[in-house]
């Protein structure tokens, strides 16, 4: 982690909060804060054309599927595909971190 990291994290954090109306201490939830980025959330079950054979093993029960959320960049936009048996508290955790990948402008793997 590079120095100043943790700083530039909360100070980030803070600068959403008031962005959404929020107090410094209050919850930041990913749902809202990916809404402020104009980032769709969606779970695979509601992706058109995708097959059975590729979506039963994305959403499998009892969370036993091996992913967590994955986030796609197009030209223009960004949308996050969400495994969706995970707990409210994981969906949480996995959607935070996939923004702050964008929030911190990482560099996206290519899918050739």
């Amino acid at each position: 982690m590079e120095k100043g990291f943790k700083s530039k994290a909360e100070k980030t954090s803070i600068n959403y909060r008031k962005l959404l109306g929020l107090k410094a201490v209050d919850p930041l939830l990913a749902d809202d804060l990916a809404e402020c980025l104009k980032i769709k959330i969606i779970n695979p079950m509601h992706l058109h054309g995708i097959t059975s054979e590729v979506l039963n093993p994305l959403v499998m029960k009892k969370g036993k599927s091996e992913w967590s959320a994955v986030t796609i960049k197009s030209k223009s936009s960004y949308i996050i595909i969400f495994n969706p048996s995970h707990s409210d508290f994981r969906y949480e955790s996995d959607i935070m971190h996939e923004l702050a990948h964008v929030i911190c402008d990482h560099n996206p793997c290519k899918l050739e």
